[in-house]
């Protein structure tokens, strides 16, 4: 799983032909698709990108941003769909 914060960006920013965050947001969609569809497996990252289109040098440290579920209450929540 991958998640890439967009910093100042609107949620249809993806519609800004030419944006830098555009070309970048299109360039990371197709390399997570591509890595989303091999047998290889993917790691966790959580990245930031800045209004300039440049993704984060270092992955965040996802233990810093606590998760308040347990194991067990996700796969219960899971389970239910």
């Amino acid at each position: 799983m991958k998640l890439q914060v967009y910093e100042s960006m609107p949620h249809v920013f993806f519609l800004f032909e030419g944006h830098p965050c555009s070309k970048t947001g299109f360039s990371e969609l197709a390399k997570f698709t591509i890595a989303a569809t091999s047998d290889k497996l993917m790691e966790t990252e959580l990245q930031f990108v800045d209004g300039k289109g440049v993704v984060g040098d270092s992955p965040l440290r996802l233990d810093d941003y606590p998760v308040s579920y347990t194991k067990t209450e996700v796969i219960f929540h899971l389970n239910r769909f």
